[in-house]
């Protein structure tokens, strides 16, 4: 799905506790006054805890996972790899733009019937070719997953849907023109 210096520090201490078939258990209590509110997290793992707190339940739970990674990553190698790189990525977690949402997001409030997809596996190359079909509209892409080269064919599809959007204001308003 995602490379590793993506994941958040849960998602990776999450895997590694799933290999290692142990149930890590957190709790999340806010404290504080009202104003300045701080969140404490509780990470209960193999009879340790890891506190940690922060302005946000998340930040406070992605806090205690990274201490108890840290911990963990003095025997693994591999997850201390991890952590050097989500040290370097600090903060700069990706969020791609959701296209196919937006088509079908588009799609129900013009009332159109909903895309469809057809998907091909080009075995030399190893590419996925995805045909994204819309009424009389039709965009195919390729891209090294299904998942990749759906979103670049919706993301086409929308382009070429706003594109004609854009003529079709353009010719509206070049009719009103002309009648008066």
């Amino acid at each position: 799905m995602t490379s590793s210096h993506e994941k958040s520090p849960v998602s990776l201490f999450q895997e590694w506790c799933a290999k290692k078939s142990i149930i890590p258990t957190y709790e999340v209590k806010e404290s504080g006054s009202c104003h300045p509110k701080v969140f404490v997290c509780k990470l209960l793992f193999n009879e340790e805890v890891f506190c940690a707190n922060a302005s946000s339940k998340k930040k406070a739970k992605q806090e205690s996972a990274l201490m108890a990674l840290k911990k963990v990553s003095d025997k693994t190698e591999r997850i201390n790899l991890k952590l050097k790189n989500q040290k370097e990525n600090a903060g700069s977690y990706k969020f791609e733009k959701n296209y196919v949402g937006e088509l079908h997001e588009i799609t129900q409030k013009r009332l159109l019937p909903p895309p469809t997809f057809q998907y091909q596996q080009d075995q030399k190359s190893k590419q996925y070719l995805c045909t994204v079909n819309l009424m009389q509209l039709s965009m195919c892409v390729s891209g090294p997953s299904k998942k990749l080269s759906k979103r670049n064919a919706c993301k086409r599809l929308l382009e070429e849907l706003k594109i004609e959007d854009l003529n079709t204001t353009l010719n509206q308003t070049a009719l009103s023109l002309d009648v008066c």
